[in-house]
């Protein structure tokens, strides 16, 4: 297969700007993976904060001997259980990998295109 000069070199630039995306879709990709793993720390620790204030509230009136009354209620409202949590960020990781797959496959056609060039005889004229 023989490929005139311009034509190689506009092979070789278009793999060389979809190398560039394929950085762009990496960061995209990594900013989300960021913000997926800031929102389970969110959940995990305001199931902590409660467990902490039953906690605080069981020791400060246990020694006035008296019985520990905790609104169960109120938190149990708050309480994300781990089963919902999961299904809620299901979402999240299913663009995470769609990203993910994009990118790579971005990257591979790219530098094909930008090796290619080296392989290709120019076509003479």
């Amino acid at each position: 297969m023989k490929l005139s000069r311009t034509s190689l070199n506009r092979l070789e630039g278009i793999g060389l700007v979809l190398i560039l995306f394929s950085f762009f879709v990496q960061n995209a990709q990594s900013y989300s993976e960021n913000s997926f793993r800031e929102s389970q720390n969110y959940h995990l620790n305001k199931k902590l904060d409660h467990i902490w204030t039953v906690l605080k509230k069981h020791y400060s009136e246990e020694h006035q001997q008296a019985a520990t009354k905790v609104d169960l209620q109120t938190f149990n409202k708050d309480w994300e259980f781990y089963s919902r949590q999961v299904k809620e960020l299901e979402n999240w990781e299913e663009k995470i990998g769609f990203f993910s797959q994009i990118g790579t496959w971005i990257f591979v056609l790219g530098t094909m295109m930008v090796i290619a060039p080296k392989f290709i005889n120019e076509r003479e004229g």
